[in-house]
């Protein structure tokens, strides 16, 4: 599978980079209370200084460095100047920037039996290396499947010229021109089952002088008020906090990127020794205007430790684009706090479990039990193969509580709920599972507060104008986070079926119209149909293997044993593709009446994007070893011959979901924050967004096509609408709709 691996991040200090002891705050602050307080004194004569001891000299040379700082750009900004000693490089994350950085020539890149290595990206600087590599092509095979043995644990390392071996974050020394990366086997395969040994020879070169590096800079809040006087391009920015009573919020650091900003912070608790903030719901932005911000969760940048993270407080990082932005930035943060009522209460209540409990059992209960005061009910108890489920409903004013069974020690387990949802559940784990009439231990019960709320607020020193998107042109993008609401029913006219999976109250398939009428229910308990191209024919897996059915004549044929998932029908409907990691691993094309079956691919976790218009090539996508997107690939249904064809860039890491037209002329899929849709044409040109939502709580679930490329739907996660919201739209002349009488998990579509 695909593998992306960037060495720990190093975000010490100015004192770790000269590897000292940790200077006191005391002496700290005192130091900087002197300096402004001589600031503008004369110049005495200096004295000579003792003979000190090299760890001491150093120190002293950081205390002259912050002096002469301090007298040219004055006390409130010396840290801040000395911060600035970092600074961020896109796609890697924040660097010491204090000595000469390298960096790797150039991409390498080692195949071997269908599995591709690449070390795509290395920055080495005095006290650190990052080396970025990618593996693709490793078949789901080569992992343990419930076999007890392990697979590889051997970690990576770097071989330099003379033999040392080195970690791979170790600083290389800088008369290093050249290192061998060595894997000595791919993590978690099993012995036997896919090469090892991997050499990948890496040559080191000066950064050039273009490298973009950006500066990490302070957030401080300023002595006086801004006014026209203020530098600019100062790298004083402005913050105002709120504090309330459980927790501050605070920007601490702000990274300005080429369309807007990284912004890093803290969420620090002010709560009881014994509480616990629990952040709810996720962060959000707004702009002076009140409208809000899209932001993404950047993967490569590591928040700066605070110290925040005691009693459930945060250290984040959020990345926000600066187009149409009106500041003040307005970020809030929501949680509550769990706190104990009574580490004394406890409680008590028998169970009959019988001899032989099976898995997946289950015990209705409904049990009120008086605790601390309140009364909490164990609504039912569940087995599993080694340990035990308890669900309980514990009421508004109560987060969890604690079980054990009596006389059986637990090896482990586990528990979650919303807090303040009225509903826990809790399981234990066992050595040997607890039989027969079992009594219930009941303690430790944690009350939880109304939600809270916590703000900041924040702006940039200089207000940059940034372009509308520099990237993608604003007239091909269809559907936004500020039209999706505003998006009018379908109109009368174009009528069509829809096929879902139904996720609410239980997965179903059903078969509906695009208004909502004449709904069949396929399949009770399925999940993810395929419909043939002619709307007749329903393919799915069930327990009993894949299922075929005739929507016309109700005629259903089940070619047992057959299980997997991505199913995908020939336009003519007489073959069938799916991703099997049962019968082989890889995908399988099967004829229409189960008596052929043909292995495409040998990985077992493939993207099935569709099939050519005469059927006799298959389309698929597997994740690229250089991690910029999934690769998409063509497999020949004559020759069994499979080429590369070009990157689907910027595609969703989880999972792109790549559905090609009906005419063979476009392939769609999900981008890389998994809210937003590209079309690309088959010839790897032309690719674009059409859908960019990128808010939180938004996710596309699932893509189909038309008869043509000119009607596409699209299934929507949003927080209104968590089971899924239906839309249609036509790319070319960017019209959207919504079907409102429809949700779900869009599977295909069929026009009469």
């Amino acid at each position: 599978m695909d593998e992306w691996n960037i060495t720990p991040h190093f975000e010490d200090r100015v004192r770790q980079s000269f590897g000292v002891p940790e200077i006191r705050t005391e002496f700290v602050n005192q130091l900087n209370s002197d300096l402004e307080k001589y600031a503008h004194n004369k110049t005495k004569k200096a004295s000579a200084f003792p003979k000190l001891s090299p760890v001491w000299t150093i120190v002293f040379s950081l205390l002259i460095l912050l002096t002469v700082s301090t007298l040219v750009i004055g006390p409130q900004r010396v840290f801040a100047a000395v911060r600035g000693l970092f600074g961020y490089i896109p796609g890697v994350g924040i660097v010491d920037q204090s000595a000469p950085i390298r960096i790797l020539a150039e991409p390498v890149s080692v195949t071997r039996a269908g599995i591709t290595v690449s070390v795509n990206q290395a920055v080495l600087t005095d006290t650190e290396t990052r080396i970025g590599f990618g593996i693709s092509g490793v078949p789901l095979s080569a992992y343990p499947h419930g076999e007890k043995v392990a697979g590889c644990s051997d970690r990576e390392y770097l071989l330099l010229p003379d033999g040392t071996r080195i970690n791979p974050n170790a600083p290389i020394p800088t008369n290093a021109k050249q290192a061998t990366f060595v894997l000595p086997c791919i993590s978690n395969t099993l012995p036997g089952s896919v090469p090892t040994n991997w050499q990948i020879p890496l040559r080191f070169i000066p950064a050039p002088p273009d490298l973009v590096i950006l500066p990490v800079i302070d957030v401080t809040a300023p002595m006086n008020p801004i006014d026209d006087n203020t530098v600019a391009g100062s790298d004083l920015q402005v913050t105002e906090t709120t504090t309330l009573a459980q927790a501050e919020l605070h920007v601490n650091q702000i990274i300005e990127t080429e369309d807007g900003y990284i912004l890093m912070g803290s969420l620090r608790p002010n709560i009881p020794e014994g509480s616990w903030l629990q952040i709810t719901g996720v962060p959000t932005l707004h702009d002076a205007t009140g409208k809000k911000i899209s932001y993404s969760m950047p993967d490569n940048v590591q928040p700066i430790d605070t110290g925040s993270s005691g009693q459930g407080g945060s250290d984040w990082a959020l990345q926000i684009k600066g187009a149409g932005v009106k500041f003040p930035l307005t970020i809030g943060f929501s949680g509550v706090v769990i706190s104990p009522i009574d580490t004394q209460a406890s409680a008590s209540t028998t169970i009959d479990v019988g001899m032989n409990p099976q898995p997946e059992q289950v015990w209705e209960l409904n049990q009120e039990i008086p605790l601390a005061g309140t009364t909490i009910r164990l609504l039912s108890v569940s087995a599993f193969s080694d340990g035990y489920s308890f669900a309980i409903e514990t009421g508004p004013t109560l987060s969890s509580v604690s079980v054990e069974i009596e006389g059986y020690p637990a090896l482990g387990g586990g528990g979650g709920g919303q807090p303040g949802g009225g509903k826990y559940s809790t399981s234990l784990v066992f050595a040997e599972l607890p039989k027969g009439r079992l009594t219930l231990l009941i303690s430790n019960p944690m009350k939880v507060s109304p939600t809270e709320s916590w703000q900041t607020e924040w702006q940039p020193q200089v207000i940059r104008d940034f372009p509308a998107n520099p990237q993608v042109s604003n007239s091909q993008i269809c559907l936004t986070d500020e039209n999706l609401s505003l998006l009018q029913s379908l109109p009368n006219g174009l009528t069509g079926k829809m096929l879902l999976t139904e996720l609410n109250p239980d997965q179903q398939i059903v078969l509906q119209n695009f208004d909502g009428s004449q709904r069949q229910l396929l399949v009770s308990g399925g999940a993810r149909g395929a419909l043939s191209a002619d709307g007749l024919q329903l393919a799915y897996f069930s327990a009993e293997g894949l299922v075929i059915q005739n929507l016309a004549s109700a005629e259903r044929l089940v070619l047992a044993g057959r299980q997997g998932y991505g199913l995908h029908w020939s336009p003519d409907g007489n073959q069938l593709a799916y991703v099997t990691n049962l019968e082989f691993f890889g995908i399988a094309v099967t004829d229409n009446l189960g008596g052929n079956i043909r292995q495409i691919s040998t990985l077992g976790y493939e993207s099935i994007a569709g099939w050519s218009t005469d059927g006799m090539q298959l389309y698929f996508a597997v994740p690229s070893a250089t991690n910029d997107g999934f690769m998409l690939k063509v497999s020949d249904m004559t020759s069994g011959q499979v080429h590369d064809l070009f990157l689907l860039k910027d595609s969703s890491r989880k999972a792109p979901y790549p559905t090609i037209s009906a005419d063979g002329n476009w392939i769609a899929y999900r981008a890389g924050d998994n809210s937003s849709l590209y079309l690309m044409r088959m010839d790897g040109s032309q690719g674009h967004k059409v859908i960019e939502l990128a808010s939180s709580g938004y996710a596309i679930s699932g893509i189909a096509w038309g008869p043509d490329e000119n009607l596409l739907g699209v299934s929507l996660i949003t927080p209104e609408v968590p089971n899924g919201k239906i839309v249609l739209l036509q790319p070319d002349g960017c019209e959207a709709y919504v079907l409102p009488a429809l949700q779900g998990i869009l599977d295909g579509m069929a026009i009469p």
